[in-house]
């Protein structure tokens, strides 16, 4: 764009319409119409380019340069002989300059100051350059997707390819054995190898079942990438301007793409994980001396220096290669010589994966569940829902014990923080499923003083507290705290947000914190609630707050989760008096905000969420209904299928005022309008059962609900920076 006919202040381009060049009488400068409208409104009034003090302040004694409007009209006359000229289906003589991404249309001149004044536009190459990006992401997600899907299928043969091996060593043992035995052992030989032929082919079944998750997630990924083909030449043959024409059916598609290229790859990452051998596979031979006095006694012994047995000889070295670079969702450790992944051990000879359960267990681990925690994934699964990632509490090399050595966090666990109305900090440690109390630091600026407020963690280990209802006067506040999970005694004050809320939702994503929605009213008996459907977004680095696309519906006490680095989803909640059960999710690239076909169960409101099994489903737990109950409930939304399952409910029903916690396989639920109970589901069981309450830590009886407290699940991760 020309320079000199662009604005100096806003560095928008002059029109005739509504941002005409306008000179300042006392130098001779030019800017447009809005930026004179908007100096002449300051209190100081000075020139922008030279610094002169503004002495005329009278509008009408200001003349538009008409040198300048000249060189418009000659380049407008221009720009409608170019041949790349689009014109606007409203208006015939103006060219498309913008797109509106409230509308996701394209727009001209006469346009944004007509049906789309005060509309978010951008420029058609700013948007056409993020719509051919967003092409580019599709194609490298396509082909990580193939990819996966190739290494699972080479996987998948590899074991069966094993498997067979056991089953021919297995089989040929017994036979050695029962040989000795002579004819009278006939039929328990026949037995036994009828025994072990169907766990072989019941484990080979489990295998077909991977490899037809695998072919059904391949059918996807070609369906994607015909209709992406299709996108390609028809970006490939149109220019920006008609391409953005059709956005909108192009950004419906990309949405559709990258949610469902997400969840096939979060799902090829964690079937990968599950594709070994269970050691109870490996041959076996019989004990030929008992057997023959204790013919009605017979036992499978494993072998004892055979032949067999060379080849199950780990190398977890190679666990890092298997797996990928980096740590899991999970919580398996790929990294680290000598190490191992969750108890995953490797072949050296056949590359295989099997599952060893005497790995990762230690004394905290047995005592508190009473056994081993060894578990493999698909031997336990089927006793709850399908939802539960390995977990290994409190074990060797588990989440807490590996960042024990970040310099400054000796002493840091995955932790449980609550923030309310009290003196004291509570804190539950994951590690030693015990609680703790912290006591402010005197120089904290955040000492207890509010309720309601919203919360969120940050990889480096940042909590921020956002908003909340003041203790002292029942108004709604806009004031942010800032402390570090390694000293969460001490806050720091930061930028105010530009609306005061509490009951909001808040978030981290993707380097910003989001808060959503809630109340600005004053809390107290006889005050209408008024609810908001503002968004606005906080910058860490730049301590900056800006406003983002509003939600489709206003509400407070809601259900929020991020997922992935791009997605906020909503549900439920008050809006008003009225209860909702509607579910909206945002974009946080494209920053819009789309509501679901699909709604809760039933209307809930100050019920708990978190994102559980790799972030492919979200549990929503307890609340209250439309008729003001407190609900037991436990529901799952599965992100690919779009459907809830009922799970086993609490023992005590609740509400809360934000979160409930994800940590390795367990949903945490701590207080909530029922004195101090505290509950933890078991995802592997579809059970819950009560754990130690902070209810000994504290002696107030004003939070010993936690009632309008904040809790934040703050897990240790290697981005920790040290204080």
């Amino acid at each position: 764009m020309n320079s000199v006919l662009t604005c100096d202040r806003c560095e928008e381009k002059f029109n005739e319409e509504q941002r005409a060049p306008v000179v300042l009488p006392d130098c001779g400068h030019t800017f447009c119409e809005f930026c004179i409208a908007d100096l002449l409104s300051e209190i100081e009034k000075y020139c922008p380019s030279c610094g002169a003090e503004i002495k005329t302040t009278d509008a009408s004694k200001y003349t538009k340069n008409q040198k300048l409007l000249a060189l418009l009209r000659a380049e407008d006359s221009e720009f409608h002989d170019n041949q790349d000229f689009v014109s606007c289906p409203r208006h015939a003589n103006k060219s498309i300059e913008y797109f509106c991404k409230q509308c996701s249309g394209t727009v001209c001149v006469k346009c944004m100051f007509d049906e789309h004044n005060g509309h978010d536009l951008v420029q058609i190459e700013e948007m056409a350059s993020s719509l051919k990006q967003n092409v580019l992401d599709l194609q490298k997600m396509l082909v990580n997707a193939h990819r996966l899907n190739e290494e699972n299928t080479k996987l998948i043969e590899q074991v069966k390819e094993e498997l067979n091996r056991l089953k021919f060593q297995q089989m040929k043992n017994i036979d050695k054995g029962f040989t000795e035995l002579a004819k009278k052992l006939e039929d328990k030989k026949t037995e036994i190898k009828l025994e072990f032929e169907k766990r072989y082919k019941k484990e080979e079944q489990k295998f077909m079942t991977k490899m037809s998750q695998i072919n059904t997630n391949l059918e996807e990924i070609k369906n994607i990438e015909r209709i992406f083909e299709e996108l390609l030449q028809f970006i490939d043959n149109n220019i920006d301007s008609k391409i953005l024409q059709k956005a909108n059916d192009v950004t419906t598609f990309l949405h559709k793409s990258f949610t469902d290229l997400d969840l096939i790859t979060k799902n090829q990452i964690s079937q990968k994980s599950e594709i070994y051998i269970h050691p109870s596979f490996k041959p076996l031979t019989l004990n030929v001396k008992k057997a023959i006095e204790i013919v009605n006694k017979f036992e499978m012994i494993p072998p004892s220096g055979a032949a067999g047995s060379a080849k199950v000889q780990r190398s977890p070295q190679q666990v890092k290669g298997l797996i990928g670079s980096g740590s899991l969702a999970n919580g398996y450790n790929s990294g680290g010589e000598g190490g191992s992944v969750g108890g995953i051990e490797i072949d050296p000879l056949t590359q295989i994966p099997y599952y060893d359960p005497t790995k990762n267990q230690s004394k905290s681990a047995k005592s508190l569940y009473g056994g081993s925690q060894g578990n493999p994934v698909g031997a336990t699964r089927a006793l709850g829902p399908p939802m539960a990632p390995h977990r290994r509490l409190g074990g060797a090399g588990s989440l807490g014990e590996r960042n024990g050595s970040i310099a400054g966090s000796e002493n840091v666990f995955s932790s449980i923080v609550c923030f309310g109305d009290h003196e004291e900090i509570l804190k539950f440690n994951l590690e030693s499923q015990r609680w703790e109390k912290v006591k402010y630091d005197s120089g904290s600026t955040f000492t207890g003083n509010l309720r309601y407020s919203g919360s969120a963690y940050t990889p480096d280990g940042r909590i921020i507290i956002t908003g909340g209802c003041l203790i002292s006067t029942s108004d709604a506040s806009n004031i942010v705290y800032e402390t570090n999970i390694q000293k969460p005694q001490k806050f720091a004050r930061k930028k105010v947000m530009q609306n005061r809320r509490y009951g909001h939702g808040c978030v981290a994503l993707n380097g910003y914190v989001y808060v959503l929605g809630g109340f600005d009213n004053k809390d107290a008996d006889g005050v209408a609630p008024n609810t908001l459907d503002s968004v606005e977004r906080y910058s860490i680095h730049e301590n900056r707050w800006t406003q983002n696309c509003s939600m489709s519906d206003g509400r407070a006490f809601f259900g929020v989760v991020p997922i992935g680095e791009q997605f906020i989803y909503v549900m439920g909640g008050f809006q008003d008096y009225l209860v909702l059960s509607s579910i909206e999710k945002y974009d946080s690239v494209l920053d819009n905000w789309m509501t679901l076909n699909i709604k809760l169960p039933v209307g809930l409101a100050k019920m708990g969420v978190t994102a559980t099994d790799g972030q492919r489903q979200i549990a929503i737990v307890g609340g209250m209904n439309p008729q003001f109950l407190r609900q037991k409930s436990l529901y799952l939304f599965d992100m690919k299928t779009m459907k809830f399952q009922t799970c086993a409910e609490m023992r005590i029903a609740k509400t809360f005022n934000q979160q409930v916690h994800f940590h390795e396989g367990l949903i945490y639920a701590f207080g909530g309008n029922e004195k101090d109970a505290c509950e933890r589901f078991d995802t592997y069981q579809n059970k819950w059962e009560v754990i130690s309450s902070y209810g000994e830590m504290i002696n107030s009886k004003i939070c010993n609900e936690l009632n309008g407290w904040t809790q934040i699940y703050c897990p240790i991760t290697p981005q920790l920076v040290p204080l």
